[in-house]
């Protein structure tokens, strides 16, 4: 699908777009240059998420991945929205492939996200949906101001190769302006008609290759493997995102860490000649550092070509979908620099 000819570019064109981005950076101090995730310390970090990039999103199983795509999401169309209104852009979009999910599951996840008093697995659990007509009337209410916004979602493809299509399909009639992909190792490439694969590599590069040749940034969510739950400090390395030998073709590394995910499980014991007393003191603490945990997630980033790698904390509730920042901390400082 992509052009068969590679148009090379003359110096002075290249001086000529670096020069416009030293412009914009004089007059919009601090601003970020691409898309913003709106956590304030992780869009410093990455100067925003740019057109032609790859970025990667790895956590393990219930740390929260779905949760900040959709997130994620909404706030990119909300400003895709914004701008319209204002005349600022052409119709940009957020096209969005959810190999595991329901296209159904997503908006009903985001409904539950805008409404204070209704969670996700409540919406589930109710066996008409809801209780109420009360509770009816909110939900159309949200769904009005959902409707409204610029994304499409996907649920049919799992193929590179129908997935790449329907990405320049699509862009042939409306405007790509943010491609989500949940999830990476769901992903499979076609042989030949009759064998699917999976070689995640050559998925990194087709994508990469989309996203420089639409310049649109696309951002992808991993697995990660298990084998990281055997060690005592759990939090993702590099190393481990499944079957992905090689991050050439990714721009930026995310890995999305809750420590509360493992402290939950892990409540204290009576141990051998320990009085009940001080069991009691150490379950206390656990207590403690439960709900200290409980609504903080941690955003690493690993890899950053065009910023500062690091962690950045920041505030989480997964049934509402919530990221948001927390107050400044030295530990939210920038480590190193890539250039």
């Amino acid at each position: 699908m992509t052009n068969n000819f590679i148009k090379s570019e003359p110096i002075s064109s290249v001086m000529h777009s670096y020069l416009k981005e030293l412009e914009y950076r004089m007059q919009h101090k601090g601003e970020a240059l691409g898309l913003l995730t709106g956590i304030h310390a992780l869009d410093e970090k990455l100067d925003g998420m740019r057109g032609g990039e790859v970025i990667l999103l790895g956590a393990r199983p219930a740390m929260g991945k779905t949760s900040f795509s959709i997130n994620l999401a909404y706030k990119v169309a909300k400003s895709f929205l914004n701008e319209k209104e204002t005349e600022k852009n052409n119709n940009k979009c957020v096209l969005w492939f959810s190999i595991e999910a329901s296209q159904t599951h997503i908006v009903q996840r985001l409904v539950a996200s805008k409404i204070p008093d209704i969670h996700s697995w409540l919406l589930r659990r109710y066996k008409y949906g809801v209780n109420s007509y009360k509770e009816f009337e909110k939900i159309a209410d949200i769904g009005q101001e959902i409707e409204q916004l610029p994304i499409y979602i996907n649920d049919k493809l799992s193929l590179i190769e129908d997935i790449e299509e329907e990405i320049y399909n699509f862009n042939q009639s409306r405007h790509i302006g943010f491609i989500v992909i949940d999830y990476l190792q769901l992903i499979k490439t076609q042989e030949n008609q009759y064998r699917e694969i999976k070689d995640y590599d050559l998925i990194a590069q087709k994508l990469k290759s989309i996203a420089q040749d639409l310049n649109v940034p696309i951002f992808i969510l991993s697995q990660l493997t298990r084998a990281l739950e055997s060690r005592t400090n759990k939090c993702p390395m590099c190393n481990d995102i499944r079957q992905l030998k090689k991050l050439g073709s990714i721009d930026k590394v995310l890995f999305l860490y809750r420590e509360y995910y493992y402290l939950i499980n892990d409540e204290p014991q009576l141990k051998p000649k320990e009085t009940p007393e001080h069991l009691e003191i150490r379950r206390e603490e656990w207590r403690r550092q439960c709900q200290e945990k409980e609504n903080l997630a941690e955003i690493i980033v690993a890899k950053n070509i065009s910023g500062y790698t690091g962690t950045v904390k920041c505030f989480c509730d997964l049934d509402k979908c919530e990221f948001l920042d927390l107050e400044k901390s030295e530990e939210d400082l920038p480590d190193c620099i890539f250039f």
